[in-house]
């Protein structure tokens, strides 16, 4: 569960043994890499290169961390089974690498944090007591994907039971994942193959006491969340989707009432709706949070048109997640079209929009917006630090994962990956004639090909390093921009980055 093993393009992974050539284009440093069985094998313009890419680090301490998942109402929540080194009497455990907004903690055994969806890292670190200068540090992973079992299941069940408005219900169903074909060609579907308009039909309502409202209409959007190859010759691509179902009602649920939803594929679920807890996706909030210093802190709701929208006002309330306590109340403002019926860049979606201002909400926490009748936003943050520094913080890791020329390894990352394309590895680098100006009229097909040909004996030293792009092992002159803007961040804030 600790390691991960990140994906590469399989025709250029840097395996040990292989041989490879990189070359350079002369006034744009793309470097590019091939196997030994390209076809260029004998081409003395092509010298090869016999390399060893430095294993990742491991991580060798006592700390460990065992992850799982599981949904809530409001939204994911991990649980994060913590095995602390012997000595430890604090820990900080939490989703910040550099630790700047989790707090020093006694040690124990379990700690439960909110989370995204996609795969998430944990970071953990334990010392003996405040004068303690060298802590152990340890991280793992977990693929957070709450709707596989449903989707995978041979009577798929919905991933979301929610209220749009008081009288649409809206199912999300997903059907189907693609298993990634990273070892292999071609990707696997699991799960059963529906036809998406088996889900047109056949939903039922019923109530635990009483009379559930009648479905007086059913629409259903379907799109696609992925794309993935079935097949050995990769030629059969299927489509993992989402069903979003709105069931029109003849009246409101009743808030707090136990429904049984009846799904025209034969699963059955067992639901009831908390406008103070149950998430809604009608109710949309920023996920990066806000600082308690924002001056326009704002949420969305968007509901559907004519009878099913809103005939006054909704009324929202902030909910802590601590307590679930209410720490503001207010009126939801309706957002009207200017007289060329758009709003912002226009009204893409058809549906009525209400914003949901909260801007008095200054003390830091973590949030949920709830509308009266419907249900809540996922959780969100209001921290001086978390936020910002937050989307800050995953950008840099996303670009650090993105190096060229260095492992990758516990404690700093679950995942694993040997150093690519460094010269202490064997990597030579030889110039190419052909230009850069050339190279802007070539099609992706033609370009590496082209390169190779135009492969010299003059070799470019220090041509390593840089970024890599779009998951495979190439690096583009272009990407330096990307080291500029870096450094003005150190430039303009020193201490934060020293």
């Amino acid at each position: 569960m600790r390691n991960r093993t990140a994906p590469t393009a399989s025709n250029r992974r840097a395996v040990p043994g292989r041989a490879f050539t990189a070359v350079a284009i002369t006034t744009l440093t793309l470097l590019s890499a091939c196997s030994s069985d390209d076809g260029n094998s004998g081409d003395a313009n092509s010298p090869r290169n016999e390399r060893s890419p430095q294993a990742a680090p491991k991580f060798t301490g006592e700390a460990a961390l065992d992850l799982s998942v599981a949904s809530t109402p409001a939204g994911a929540r991990m649980t994060v089974a913590v095995t602390a080194p012997a000595d430890a009497t604090e820990m900080q455990v939490g989703v910040d690498p550099s630790f700047t907004t989790t707090d020093w903690e006694p040690v124990s055994d379990e700690v439960r944090l909110d989370t995204d969806g996609g795969y998430q890292e944990v970071f953990a670190r334990f010392r003996s007591g405040a004068d303690d200068a060298d802590p152990e540090v340890v991280v793992a992973g977990l693929d957070v994907d709450l709707a596989a079992k449903a989707a995978t299941s041979d009577t798929p069940t919905p991933t979301l039971i929610g209220l749009s408005s008081p009288t649409t219900l809206t199912v999300d169903v997903e059907v189907g994942r693609i298993r990634r074909g990273l070892e292999k060609e071609g990707d696997e579907l699991v799960g059963p193959e529906v036809d998406a308009e088996d889900l047109d039909a056949g939903w039922e309502l019923d109530a635990a006491s009483g009379a559930a409202p009648a479905i007086a209409d059913i629409e259903r959007t379907t799109r696609p969340l992925d794309t993935g190859h079935s097949g050995d010759d990769g030629q059969d691509t299927s489509f993992p989707v989402r069903h979003r179902i709105a069931l029109t009602l003849s009246k409101p649920l009743t808030i707090g009432t136990e429904y049984e939803l009846t799904s025209p594929l034969g699963g059955t679920s067992t639901f009831t709706i908390d406008d103070r807890s149950s998430r809604s996706p009608a109710v949309h909030a920023n996920q990066v949070g806000f600082r308690p210093g924002d001056v326009a802190k704002q949420a969305y709701l968007t509901a559907p048109p004519g009878d099913r929208s809103f005939t006054t006002s909704p009324v929202f309330h902030v909910v802590d997640t601590a307590d679930d306590t209410s720490v503001f109340d207010g009126v939801a403002t309706k957002r009207e079209t200017s007289a060329d019926g758009e709003i912002g860049r226009g009204d893409l979606t058809g549906l009525d929009v209400w914003a949901l201002d909260f801007s008095a909400v200054s003390a830091p926490g973590r949030y949920r917006v709830c509308v009266e009748r419907i249900g809540c936003s996922e959780s969100l943050s209001v921290d001086e630090d978390s936020t910002w520094l937050r989307a800050a913080t995953s950008i840099a890791r996303g670009l650090y994962h993105q190096r060229s020329g260095i492992a990758l390894g516990e404690p700093t990352t679950s995942i694993d990956r040997p150093r690519p394309d460094h010269p202490d590895d064997g990597l030579v680098v030889h110039q190419s004639t052909l230009t850069s100006l050339e190279a802007a009229d070539l099609t992706d097909d033609k370009l590496f090909e082209q390169l190779v040909a135009g492969a010299t004996d003059e070799v470019v030293d220090g041509a390593w390093g840089g970024h890599f792009d779009a998951g495979d092992w190439d690096r583009r002159s272009q990407h330096l921009w990307m080291v500029r803007e870096v450094l003005d961040l150190v430039r303009v804030a020193p201490d934060r980055f020293a």
